[in-house]
């Protein structure tokens, strides 16, 4: 998270982040930075259209209580039938340290009455 968002720095009381499955030590962020660092990290697709739109909230998942992000998108606009969201997430190439793309994360596949 500190090299995709260098801006962050830790703070007194906020949200702690626990890494990679509890590998890393847990960092205490000022939560609304990190909701907008972690927005600049991800890309929301609706069919082939970018959504700019597109905020980033935490939510504790209520059984397991696992911390994650939640978005809630309008689709109003689109027309009955099968449409796809697609979720790219901004990574290094494994190859190239100075250089980041934009990767499927995720593909969600909905139909709209």
């Amino acid at each position: 998270m500190t090299e995709l968002c260098p801006e962050l720095v830790p703070g007194k009381a906020g949200l702690q982040l626990d890494l990679n499955n509890g590998t890393n030590p847990k960092l205490e962020l000022n939560g609304a930075k990190t909701l907008e660092c972690m927005s600049d990290l991800y890309q929301v697709f609706i069919n082939d259209s970018l959504r700019t739109d597109a905020s980033f909230l935490f939510h504790t998942h209520p059984q397991r209580k696992e911390t994650g992000l939640l978005s809630v998108l309008d689709v109003a606009y689109l027309h009955r039938g099968a449409h796809q969201i697609t979720v790219k997430a901004k990574s290094r190439y494994p190859w190239r340290s100075d250089s980041l793309a934009f990767k499927d994360l995720a593909i969600i596949h909905f139909w709209k009455e």
